[in-house]
């Protein structure tokens, strides 16, 4: 068992305080076969899949560069996916260093999925925004 998934158990058997679980560690660790998790203030699920890498939930805006070099460290492989399980922005504004590799690269952007009520807390954060004005790494639906 890694360091993260010890920390996590020893966490739900009441071993250790909750409050000392959110302090980041910054460790990456494979927790299943091409499944690597990031222990950051907002985690980073990174998945290895044939089309590419599938991020769940990408990290905030201040630590966008750390994510995105952690990330690299993994895998080099495109960044096919972003996946916001919701919307606060230390979970979903870590993209903008893929979307510039994309364009630097020439691959295809990443699909980035969240539904429709959960987009809407990024909307809001761009005041003159619509869906078709905000950032690139919104999207709904």
């Amino acid at each position: 068992m890694g360091r993260i998934r010890e920390l996590a158990e020893r966490c739900w058997t009441g071993a250790v305080e909750p409050r000392e679980f959110w302090k980041p560690t910054g460790t990456t660790e494979e927790i299943a076969p091409g499944v690597f998790f990031l222990h950051a203030f907002a985690n980073v699920t990174v998945v290895r899949t044939d089309t590419g890498l599938v991020l769940v939930d990408t990290a905030n805006y201040v630590a966008r560069d750390r994510t995105f070099a952690a990330v690299r460290a993994i895998d080099p492989s495109p960044l096919h996916a972003a996946i916001y399980t919701h919307g606060h922005a230390d979970h979903a504004f870590g993209l903008p260093p893929f979307l510039a590799e994309a364009a630097q690269k020439g691959w295809p952007r990443p699909r980035r999925r969240a539904g429709r009520a959960r987009a809407s807390w990024a909307i809001a954060a761009w005041p003159r925004a619509s869906t078709a004005t905000a950032p690139p790494w919104v999207t709904t639906g």
